[in-house]
């Protein structure tokens, strides 16, 4: 532990105190191992972990790594050096990549609240604004009746401002009775 309370880890190639080498591509610069055991008291297999492995050759005050994450023996997720997260991907192509074999549901998002008008939205925005505003577009599942029924609206804000796509900003809705609306909220005919 240092003098400003950070607990540092530093591994060298050579394997020995205060004596640095380089370490190399692939190399584990860190492991977190979660152990269990058996009824005979004996360690058995790590059943949860969090590596740090070094990607490329170490160079100048940094060295580029990735972070794994797993469970049961396996890795779940991996935050590569660029910021690419995978979740079932130890290779991720972009800022969230999730992947899973076979039909599985890949991305989940829920509203906890039970009453007729809330929404789920999920907003997207293309703008460098590091704030929450400029989200212009976005899709909302809003709860019209039990069991979470209800109806489906793609939302487009137009107005050159600070705001965020809002309910009022439908421009296409898909009721829970299969009716599409271009410009409605209620459509009464299938379009």
């Amino acid at each position: 532990v240092g003098s400003t309370g950070i607990l540092k880890f530093t591994k060298s190639a050579s394997n020995t105190i205060q004596t640095f080498a380089a370490t190399g591509d692939g190399e584990w610069l860190g492991s977190i191992g979660f152990y269990g055991s058996d009824s005979s008291s004996t360690i058995s297999g790590r059943s949860a972990h969090i590596d740090v492995i070094q990607v490329g050759s170490a160079g100048g005050s940094t060295v580029a790594s990735k972070m794994e994450f797993g469970v049961s023996g396996a890795t779940k997720m991996t935050i590569l050096n660029d910021g690419n997260v995978g979740i079932g991907t130890t290779t991720p192509h972009s800022a969230t990549h999730i992947e899973r074999t076979g039909n599985a549901d890949l991305l989940k998002l829920r509203n906890k609240a039970a009453n007729s008008g809330d929404l789920a939205i999920m907003r997207f925005s293309v703008e460098n604004d590091p704030d929450d505003r400029r989200f212009k577009q976005g899709i909302a599942a809003e709860r019209t009746a039990t069991y979470g029924r209800g109806k489906l609206h793609f939302l487009n804000d137009i107005v050159a401002d600070d705001g965020n796509a809002v309910l009022a900003d439908v421009r296409m809705t898909i009721h829970s009775d299969g009716n599409v609306g271009i410009g409605l909220t209620s459509p009464s005919a299938k379009l």
